[in-house]
């Protein structure tokens, strides 16, 4: 079974692409969002809108866009119900959980893939006092 494909911003994150920058190439043309996360679905409940923004306060900045939503939607709709009865919360339910939070970077596994590069801004310059 073939891997499966790290996000290119997790990419950017662990310093990949100046690793091998053939990778970077290799992703241009990619599509991005076009905006942010947003909130939770009108149609919610309103414990499915109080577990969205649970979650997006946990999940790393700059990780979810609005082209995220259905993932996330997944991921909060499973976890409500987890929840709500664990005991009857299926071997298949608890996989797909699980891959939801995975493919959203909220494992253990796969949080210590991403390195977050220091900022750009906040490295100061020993050039600008002159």
């Amino acid at each position: 079974m073939p891997s499966i494909r790290v996000p290119t911003n997790i990419l950017e994150m662990r310093g990949s692409f100046a690793h091998d920058p053939k990778r970077r190439r290799e992703r241009e043309g990619e599509p991005t969002p076009k905006g942010k996360i947003g909130t939770a679905p009108k149609y919610f409940s309103r414990l499915q809108k109080t577990t969205w923004r649970e979650l997006l306060k946990i999940i790393p900045d700059n990780v979810l866009g609005d082209s995220d939503r259905w993932a996330v939607e997944l991921a909060v709709v499973l976890m409500v119900e987890f929840r709500a009865d664990a005991a009857k919360f299926t071997a298949a339910k608890y996989g797909r959980l699980a891959n939801a939070l995975s493919v959203l970077g909220m494992t253990p596994a796969d949080r210590s893939k991403v390195r977050i590069l220091e900022s750009k801004a906040k490295k100061a310059d020993p050039w600008d006092s002159l």
